[in-house]
């Protein structure tokens, strides 16, 4: 069951791929479907005479490696403030012991009726912070309970750390050219490996932002645009790098 999960979450992360897939190999690939399956690279997909392209999946979490140096305005504003309260909760800490979460306040507000003070908001991080863990506490016993400012929470397995964030779906970031450096790194050490095990004519690289990340594919950090960076883009064994998200449509290509 948990490999068809992870199958299934490596699809997705291609979806916005099949297009491309097929015009260059003038098939019609419309769902999901066993046959694509492998190992190293994850799919292989063929034309009617046998020419094939493989496809490696690599999750990007940019989040996961936050610049420790934010300045002190950032770290004071109110968001971060309930995050930061939230990631040392001794309630969240004892039920990730396990499995880390990436847990997305997804619909909330910060002035509801009788937080007004004049023109101040009486509403704190601390009492914020209070509400996501009693949002929490009852997604935990199978229950889901609107709290005063909080109508929604969006929760999903991370890996190193429990990651706290707001929905800013009108600020998506950009993706950090390091990030996207480590991935192309891990999968090019690899690529050996991929040949051994299954012979394609061509390998791409899909390289996957969940939800979560908030970022979009294709606002990639001004970086990318350094002699460097193209340079390391180019020289990998990867015929076609992407970046994709679980979004319709977002797609960005890193080499071609």
């Amino acid at each position: 069951m948990e490999a068809n999960r992870q199958k299934l979450s490596e699809w997705n992360a291609i979806k916005n791929l099949i297009p491309i897939i097929n015009k260059k190999l003038g098939i019609n690939i419309s769902m999901y479907d066993k046959q694509y399956e492998a190992e190293m690279p994850d799919f292989i997909f063929h034309d009617e005479k046998g020419y094939s392209i493989g496809v490696e999946v690599v999750e990007c979490h940019p989040s996961v490696n936050i610049n420790k140096k934010r300045n002190a305005v950032e770290r004071n504003t109110f968001k971060n403030k309930v995050c930061n309260i939230v990631q040392k909760n001794i309630f969240l800490e004892s039920m990730t012991k396990e499995k880390k979460l990436n847990i997305f306040i997804d619909r909330y507000n910060f002035t509801n009726k009788g937080d007004l003070d004049g023109d101040k908001v009486k509403l704190t991080p601390e009492a914020f912070a209070e509400e996501v863990e009693i949002y929490l506490r009852n997604m935990f016993n199978g229950f889901i309970y609107p709290t005063k400012h909080i109508k929604r929470i969006k929760v999903w397995e991370t890996r190193g750390r429990n990651i706290v964030q707001f929905n800013s779906i009108a600020r998506r970031d950009s993706v950090p050219w390091q990030d996207l450096e480590k991935c192309i790194e891990s999968k090019n050490s690899k690529y050996s490996i991929y040949q051994k095990k299954n012979k394609c004519d061509e390998y791409w690289l899909c390289i996957y932002l969940p939800f979560e990340e908030n970022k979009h594919p294709y606002e990639v950090s001004n970086e990318l645009l350094s002699e460097n960076a193209k340079q390391k883009v180019m020289s990998s064994p990867f015929k076609c790098i992407v970046v994709t998200s679980v979004m319709p449509i977002d797609l960005a290509i890193l080499k071609d």
